[in-house]
C-alpha cells in the first residue's frame, strides 16, 4: 500500500523540492502552505501516514497551532509528525516535543536527504 505524507511548508520552492524527493522515493504527497489548508487536507484524505510540518506558515497560525488542533482529534493522534523548521527558540522546540513530534530538524543544519532517511524509516 502506498504511503501518504502531508507536507506543510509555506515556502513554495522548498515545498516543491520536498515533494519531488519524496515522490522519487515512492511516497504520495499532499501539500499545504497554511494551517487551514493542512486541516482541510487531513479531512479529505484519511490515509495520511506521516506529517512533515514547518513552524512558520502562511497566515496567522503556526505549526504549533496546527498540531494542537489535530492532536485533539482521536483519528489524527497517532499520525507521526516531524518538524522541519528554522525556528530555534527552545521553548517552541520543547512545545513541539510535548505535542509528541517524533523528530525535529533545523532547516539550516539538515540536508533534505538526511530528513528523507528519517521519513523512510518512519514509514517502513
Amino acid at each position: 500500500m502506498e504511503k501518504t505524507m502531508l507536507v506543510i511548508e509555506d515556502y513554495q520552492p522548498l515545498l516543491q523540492a520536498i515533494v519531488a524527493k519524496a515522490t522519487s522515493e515512492g511516497i504520495l504527497c499532499l501539500e499545504a502552505r497554511s494551517v487551514d489548508e493542512a486541516i482541510q487536507m487531513l479531512s479529505l484524505h484519511k490515509n495520511v501516514s506521516l506529517i512533515w510540518l514547518d513552524h512558520h506558515l502562511l497566515g496567522e497560525s503556526s505549526g504549533i497551532d496546527f498540531l494542537t488542533t489535530v492532536r485533539k482529534e482521536e483519528s489524527y493522534k497517532k499520525i507521526p509528525v516531524i518538524v522541519v523548521s528554522n525556528e530555534t527558540n527552545l521553548s517552541k522546540t520543547a512545545e513541539y516535543e510535548s505535542l509528541g513530534v517524533v523528530a525535529y530538524f533545523s532547516k539550516a543544519e539538515s540536508k533534505l536527504s538526511d530528513i528523507m532517511e528519517k521519513v523512510l524509516l518512519l514509514l517502513s
